[in-house]
């Protein structure tokens, strides 16, 4: 059984611990035992709670790259994290900046989106998925966004058509 859950792994630690506690309680000496006693009451109540601040503080450090339907979805999160983060600090935050600001990581979001999107369609393209209906298959995503990107590909000359088959294939440089 493989266990990848964070919050499993740290369920399983604290349990071991605590039966390896109550173990060692039963050959402590008495005035030992009360004071041992709060800590092992008190030490699954402690991980739980850091556990709790991290994943409020930073969620992503959390997980890996294999707990991802599509491993590639891991880079998408983690280059928009640098996007947005880029963002941000070159940013000056003032009162009345928050919508500049909101504005400016949408675009920015946007943008690394669109470009991870471009890069597998060009990928699945050149690996010989020709049309809109088996880039959508491949890549996983919409409809919408496998057409709305193809055209955009289309007229920046990255991808051809052709008009015969209607065939989608990689301009040549």
């Amino acid at each position: 059984m493989k266990v990848s859950n964070p919050l499993t792994i740290i369920a399983i630690f604290s349990g071991v611990a605590e039966c390896f506690a109550t173990v060692a309680l039963i050959n402590l000496p008495q005035e030992m035992q009360a004071i041992f006693i709060y800590f092992v009451m008190f030490f699954p109540i402690l991980i739980v709670v850091a556990f709790f601040i991290v994943l409020f503080f930073k969620p992503y450090v959390l997980y890996a790259p294999s707990d991802y339907k599509d491993e590639g979805m891991f880079l998408t999160t983690l280059k928009i994290r640098e996007a947005v983060s880029e963002v941000i600090n070159n940013e000056n935050i003032e009162g009345g900046d928050s919508k500049s600001l909101e504005f400016r990581l949408n675009q920015a979001i946007q943008k690394n989106i669109y470009k991870i999107e471009k890069e597998h369609i060009l990928s699945a393209v050149a690996q010989g998925y020709d049309s809109c209906g088996t880039l959508t298959v491949v890549t996983g995503y919409s409809p919408r966004v496998v057409v709305e990107v193809t055209k955009m590909l289309l007229d920046s000359n990255e991808l051809i058509r052709d008009q015969k088959t209607g065939k989608l294939s990689l301009a040549e440089n």
